[in-house]
């Protein structure tokens, strides 16, 4: 089992240790993915059209998510009814990719799958009217593989956990993530795969995409085996 700590901050890789030494090439693919577009200056991407606001203190799903008044409870619902062009705004908080619409509890392959010309945005307190208003450092947005919230420390507990966090496969530089904390992701192989489908990239998994990611750490996740190994697609970090 391996495990990892690999943030992107801004549109920069840091390097941190956790026991392994690895190549540069391995930082960028060190969850098992490629293809990642990081942008110092305004992402590509689809012409802006409807907001989708999210926050876990809401009691349920019933609004139409249009307002923060009537937000959405849970991020998968919000990218359910997202199409290209769309925005989430996610209010502070955990969020599981096994809760809302289409999901099924505990499921360990339930992922985060992002989507071509819809960006999803973390950090708001759940009050802000403009992009510019919200707060990555004080309003921590996590999406979390946790599924049955019962972690240890140390990597304790986590057999049951996601596979995978987020997904980006076959996306291009339109569907943009800014704004998170991805964790405990366990891609441990525990179901039946091969060439590394399963067994790598705990946090993000990506097969022949190119999705951006901004303002983005991934920490506290792991892989069965060759967490740093190469994925069907061609790198390209913008520094």
């Amino acid at each position: 089992m391996r495990q990892d700590q690999c943030p992107v901050i801004g549109s920069l890789w840091h390097r941190r240790r956790s026991g392994h030494d690895w190549a540069a090439l391995v930082l960028l693919l060190c969850l098992g993915w490629s293809g990642v577009l990081l942008y110092p200056a305004r992402p590509v991407q689809a012409q802006v059209g409807t907001i989708y606001y999210v926050d876990k203190d809401r009691p349920d799903d019933s609004g139409d998510g249009l307002t923060w008044a009537t937000a959405k409870r849970n991020l998968q619902t919000a990218l359910a009814l997202a199409s290209a062009g769309a925005e989430i705004w996610v209010a502070d908080g955990t969020y599981y990719p096994d809760e809302g619409t289409g999901q099924t509890n505990d499921n360990r392959a339930s992922t985060f799958s992002l989507k071509d010309g819809v960006a999803i945005y973390g950090g708001f307190a759940g009050t802000e009217t403009l992009l510019s208003e919200r707060d990555v450092a004080a309003n921590v947005a996590i999406l979390s593989g946790d599924l049955q919230q019962n972690d240890t420390p140390n990597f304790g507990n986590n057999a049951d956990n996601a596979l995978h966090v987020v997904t980006g496969s076959g996306t291009d530089s339109t569907a943009l993530l800014d704004g998170f904390t991805i964790t405990a992701g366990n891609a441990d192989d525990s179901i039946p795969s091969f060439d590394c489908v399963l067994e790598c990239g705990g946090g993000i998994h990506n097969i022949g995409g190119s999705p951006t990611f901004t303002n983005v750490t991934i920490s506290g996740n792991t892989a069965g085996e060759a967490m740093g190994r190469a994925m069907p697609g061609t790198p390209r970090p913008h520094a």
